[in-house]
């Protein structure tokens, strides 16, 4: 990657930011709601956060495919 080409900059830099948001924001907050749920012997399903993580997923997978389709 390099600065001459500031799509893939941006297409990296916004991928890093949604995984860091997952990874540190609502991971934790998941695990607090799953030992709170866990206890008192309620579902732990949630589909919110699924979403959150298929959401993350999916702008990866499009700046992976900006950064292969833009030319060098």
């Amino acid at each position: 990657m390099a600065a001459d080409r500031p799509a893939l900059v941006v297409a990296a830099g916004l991928a890093a930011l949604i995984g860091l948001g997952i990874l540190g924001g609502l991971a934790p907050l998941r695990y607090r709601r799953l030992r709170h749920q866990r206890a008192a012997g309620e579902s732990v399903a949630s589909p919110a956060l699924v979403g959150a993580a298929t959401a993350g997923v999916v702008v990866t997978a499009l700046a992976a495919a900006v950064a292969v389709v833009i030319p060098g």
